[in-house]
């Protein structure tokens, strides 16, 4: 099992919570003792807090929604609600700060809009700015200058 590094929030000092997640999953992981999650992810960006509780780590790479890590913990401990797998999201939104972002700056980047499944729109070759996210956290691992951040982000009931 892979072991706690103090880095994971040196980012965003944002818990960077599971992908599919309902109210139900901290119970859920709060008694789980076996985290087969860690080991399932192909990109390896499953982490445990100092509590044992598993949160998302975008220093290298995103969430792909394989849905590899629900399937781990479906196997661990048996169908249960902590997933709503019709929502392939992440409660995190990205945000641009212009005054770090290269293409903000003028200079030719597109780092973030290479790698982002979702929309990131250019005023010709500058002035990004991120108009549909999924809180992947791809562009946030891409960012050769460290300008995106994520924020928690809670969709609004209608």
């Amino acid at each position: 099992m892979r072991g706690f590094s103090k880095r994971i929030f040196a980012r965003s000092q944002i818990l960077q919570m599971m992908p599919y997640l309902t109210s139900e999953l901290s119970a859920i992981c709060s008694s789980c003792v076996t985290h087969s999650c860690l080991d399932s992810c192909p990109e390896n960006i499953i982490v445990l807090t100092p509590d044992g509780f598993p949160t998302l780590h975008f220093e290298e790479s995103g969430c792909i929604f394989c849905q590899k890590c629900v399937q781990a913990c479906y196997q661990s401990n048996g169908e249960h609600g902590g997933f709503d797998l019709s929502k392939e999201e992440v409660n995190m939104r990205a945000e641009i700060d212009p005054n770090g972002c290269l293409a903000w700056n003028k200079s030719i980047c597109l780092s973030c809009k290479d790698i982002c499944p979702c929309k990131i729109e250019f005023m010709g070759m500058f002035y990004p700015e991120i108009v549909s996210c999924n809180g992947c956290g791809l562009c946030l691992s891409r960012c050769p200058t460290e300008a995106i951040r994520i924020k928690p982000y809670q969709k609004e009931e209608k």
